[in-house]
């Protein structure tokens, strides 16, 4: 799996096979094979209706009654829970819950600390399961900073910050211990720590070299830069 296509968002179509599409993230232009049963097809204007808004948690009902849980991540419209809306031909009534609008940028070193412990999924990007570069696009996207989906990409976005001046809120890359490729990120969360996906998301030291675990003392990642918006 190389990323994931989370409710509320859109894709646009550009191939079909049988039983395969190739398409392509509006949110961030990446593209991938899925299953077209996974997806309503819809117009573009019909999408751009509703008002999405991130969820922190959601859960829907659909017009047989049965329900449907949401992850944080996820795109809700920002309407009354209660209120029905329609797309794709389909309809769900938000029966419970709380969604965000654009979040300020100190808000960041908050909102990742809300996803410590989740278990590490490649090519995740929700609440339920999340890479490191999920990570980092999902807590900055709320902030209505638009990362690309890699960690090496994310790398070249912003402008670079010295060590010893950064601020919680900022984008630390790394490299395995060894190398110089960027392969992994972070969320600083204060001078000496940082929030990433390693195994879950977890909070570890954050020294001039990289990331300390703290427990095993080991640099478990090596520092190549940092990015600030």
């Amino acid at each position: 799996m190389a990323t994931q296509l989370l409710f509320g968002e859109a894709c646009a179509c550009l191939e079909q096979r049988p039983g395969w599409w190739r398409v392509q993230l509006l949110l961030d232009g990446y593209e991938g094979w899925l299953d077209p049963r996974m997806i309503l097809p819809a117009a573009r204007s019909e999408w751009e209706t509703w008002p999405w808004q991130t969820a922190i948690h959601a859960r829907l009902r659909l017009e047989d009654g049965s329900r449907m849980a949401l992850p944080m991540g996820a795109r809700i419209p920002g309407i009354p829970a209660g209120s029905f809306f329609c797309y794709g031909g389909r309809c769900w009534a938000v029966e419970a819950a709380e969604s965000l609008p654009p979040q300020p940028h100190a808000a960041i070193p908050g909102l990742a600390a809300s996803l410590l412990n989740v278990p590490y999924l490649w090519g995740g990007r929700s609440a339920w399961g999340i890479d490191c570069s999920g990570l980092t696009q999902l807590v900055y996207g709320i902030c209505g900073i638009p990362l690309p989906r890699d960690s090496g990409p994310q790398s070249q976005w912003g402008r670079p910050v010295a060590y010893g001046e950064h601020l919680p809120g900022d984008l630390a890359c790394f490299a395995q211990p060894g190398g110089t490729r960027v392969s992994h990120v972070g969320i600083l969360a204060a001078p000496e720590q940082i929030i990433h996906a390693s195994g879950r998301v977890r909070r570890d030291l954050f020294t001039p070299e990289g990331i300390l675990d703290p427990q095993s003392r080991s640099l478990t990642h090596t520092l190549t830069g940092i990015r600030r918006w």
